[in-house]
């Protein structure tokens, strides 16, 4: 459709050439065509009823935000575990936890050897020491961190 458009607007300039009135015709007719063809392309007219629409897109909107966004815990325990990264290298260091996540098995801590926040997957932990009591709790620490979640 875009391109007949074109065309149209060649035709009118190549067969009364040189008047400025066929150019005008020609570019207008195109542009009028180009527009009509990207309202239908991309539907951009307003629905009838506007406000139905807004109050209906609202609905949508506070369902969605009251649904958690994932299964977060909040958790402030300070760890020393014996952590694997991908590479297989094992390294001692100490966190401050900030959150656990049980579906995808990770924790959000503060490290502090990196002195970054940083993500620790569970399964990567080989060792996990609680600094505050000295407990292990390396075979326990998904039910730890789960027992000791902020409220």
């Amino acid at each position: 459709m875009l391109f007949g458009a074109f065309i149209l607007a060649l035709v009118f300039q190549f067969c009364w050439p040189g008047t400025v009135f066929t150019a005008i015709v020609g570019w207008t007719v195109t542009i009028w065509i180009v527009i009509r063809t990207a309202k239908k392309l991309f539907n951009t007219t307003q629905p009838s009823n506007a406000r139905s629409s807004a109050v209906s897109y609202l609905e949508v909107d506070v369902n969605i935000e009251s649904e958690p966004a994932d299964n977060t815990i909040p958790v402030f325990v300070k760890l020393r575990i014996q952590y694997e990264d991908r590479e297989g290298a094992i390294t001692t260091r100490e966190i401050h936890t900030r959150a656990y996540n049980p579906d995808r098995g990770y924790i959000t801590a503060r490290c502090q050897l990196r002195k970054q926040e940083r993500t620790f997957y569970i399964d990567n932990i080989d060792n996990a020491i609680v600094l505050d009591t000295g407990e292990v709790v390396t075979s326990n620490l998904r039910s730890y961190l789960r027992k000791h979640r902020q409220r």
